[in-house]
């Protein structure tokens, strides 16, 4: 007798128990139970959009700073047009401090530039003027930008200072990627409380202060967190994820109505009581001895998963009896189950592969790398050894996969990243199995992909600048040139190279990577396919 058979008379006890379960789960469980996952997943949220407009003011910031540099420069137009269209801003000006006159401009749509800039914006301009220092202003209001908001940028530059007018279109753009149940959503508040994004278009057009909100409020301290208020806009009591922007000093909400919690929740009590009903009328009419027969081998395997649940080591007997009473299915069960569980040891090794290998490549990813590298200048930090971190973007990847399509791009990558490691010696079966897992993080090389086309590598063995030099040459003479890829496409790869000492330019490995980015930035001002070094 087949196990299906059996099942159809054995469903309707098995019923009883879970129904009675469902039943007496009471609704503050199922209310309890949808908050907890509310804060788990908006908090979720709000980090990573937090993460996301950090990297997007650091980027703001540091194109800014190159972009300042270039005033009145024509023959570097090219660049400059590409950043203004990358970062959306209307326009960069150099700006006599005392009486406002712009001195050289520079825009996007190579309109004639006013000759003064108005008076208002001076005077809240130069209240963000920091030496040596850009600084993102508070959302104002323009009816020149599409949402009638804008943001001002600034950095001193002598007796005067450059100015940028930038678009709050990124901002808004990212706030309403999120929407969830019927009123659930995001808005983003800068340093001052004021609206950035949000659903109601009305709040934006008019900079909306929510900082009398108890959550603006937490965000504006810096905070990150889970909280309760009433909302100002929807009138309704929100649960919220939220989460500050520290450089920025900005602040992003994930709210959902607690309504929307309860109501839930009060579904899933009527759907508990209508199974509990209906398993209990269905339960009279199973026949106990039947259900005796085939729980007790199902207990048997129940016994078994929870031993496995505590173990690592999968190999254990099931010994269920081989009665010929007992189902085929069930006869099979001991064999079927032991390879399963050797198919989910090489299942975990090869997720674990995952979170911290980059696929494409074979190195470690982002996250494994910073693990990698904290590590690594901890150990120089302690023997007061010298190193050097490379930060290398190509040169143009995006035009390639645009033009030869994504998977040429990642077959450039991949070829890119294994002559990268036979530059290293690091090219061996060991690479294509568990790979950098196994390695130890004190080797003197240690290069990862990051994302997108950026490649970083860490060097722990370095005497001196002429050192890293010398290596940094060699090893782009080796990985730069000619390579033929998928679909006999055959292209010149070249590529702009950050280069940041450690300890001198970094004791950290934010600081480190972060002078290393700004070196690489440097290079592709400097007119790509060159190498950089960080200089304060």
């Amino acid at each position: 007798m087949k196990l299906r058979n059996l099942l159809i008379l054995i469903f309707f006890l098995v019923v009883l128990v879970p129904s009675l379960l469902f039943w007496a789960w009471p609704y503050s469980k199922a209310l309890d139970s949808e908050i907890f996952e509310v804060k788990e997943r908006h908090l979720v949220i709000a980090k990573n959009l937090a993460m996301a407009l950090e990297r997007y003011y650091q980027d703001v910031t540091n194109a800014f700073t190159i972009l300042s540099y270039h005033l009145g420069k024509e023959k570097d137009r090219d660049e400059v047009d590409s950043l203004l269209d990358v970062y959306d801003f209307h326009s960069v000006m150099l700006v006599a401090k005392e009486n406002g006159r712009i001195i050289n401009c520079i825009k996007h749509d190579n309109e004639q530039c006013k000759t003064k800039i108005e008076d208002d914006i001076l005077l809240f301009a130069k209240q963000f003027l920091v030496k040596d220092t850009t600084i993102i202003s508070p959302v104002i209001e323009n009816n020149a930008f599409e949402n009638n908001s804008m943001l001002l940028v600034t950095r001193p530059l002598g007796d005067n200072f450059a100015l940028g007018y930038l678009s709050t279109r990124y901002i808004v753009d990212l706030g309403k990627r999120v929407a969830f149940g019927k009123k659930g959503h995001a808005a983003i508040v800068d340093q001052t409380g004021n609206v950035m994004a949000h659903p109601l278009a009305e709040w934006i057009k008019t900079q909306k202060s929510m900082k009398t909100t108890s959550v603006v409020q937490k965000m504006m301290a810096g905070e990150t967190g889970v909280d309760t208020f009433i909302s100002p806009a929807f009138f309704n009591e929100m649960i919220a994820g939220y989460a500050a922007v520290p450089n920025a000093g900005w602040g992003v909400m994930v709210p959902q109505p607690l309504a929307e919690l309860h109501k839930k929740a009060e579904s899933i009590d009527r759907a508990a009581l209508l199974i509990m009903l209906l398993g209990l009328g269905i339960a009279l009419l199973i026949a106990i001895p039947v259900s005796f027969m085939i729980t007790k081998p199902l207990e048997k395997l129940s016994k078994i998963t929870r031993i496995i649940g505590r173990k690592e080591d999968y190999v254990i007997d099931l010994n269920i009896s081989q009665s010929k009473l007992l189902p085929l299915e069930v006869r099979k069960l001991n064999e079927h189950f032991m390879k399963m569980m050797d198919q989910l040891k090489q299942s975990r090794k090869s997720i674990s592969k995952l979170a911290y290998m980059d696929i494409n490549t074979s190195l470690p990813n982002r996250n494994y790398f910073q693990k990698l590298a904290k590590q690594a200048l901890e150990e120089m930090s302690e023997s007061d050894t010298k190193g050097a971190l490379l930060f290398i973007d190509f040169d143009g990847f995006k035009q390639i996969n645009d033009t030869y399509g994504h998977r040429t791009g990642d077959d450039l990558l991949s070829m890119f990243a294994k002559r990268l490691m036979i530059h290293f010696s690091l090219w061996n079966a060991e690479t294509s199995n568990d790979g950098w897992l196994t390695r130890e993080t004190s080797a003197e090389v240690i290069p990862a992909r990051l994302g997108g086309d950026e490649f970083v590598i860490l060097f722990t063995q370095i005497q001196d600048v002429a050192d890293i030099k010398e290596k940094a040459k060699a090893l782009l003479q080796d990985v730069f040139g000619e390579y033929n890829l998928y679909g006999n496409t055959q292209l010149t790869l070249s590529g702009s190279v950050g280069i940041a000492m450690f300890p001198e330019h970094g004791s950290t490995y934010e600081e480190i990577i972060k002078a290393a980015d700004m070196a690489m930035y440097a290079a592709k001002a400097h007119g790509k396919n060159t190498m950089s070094f960080f200089t304060p």
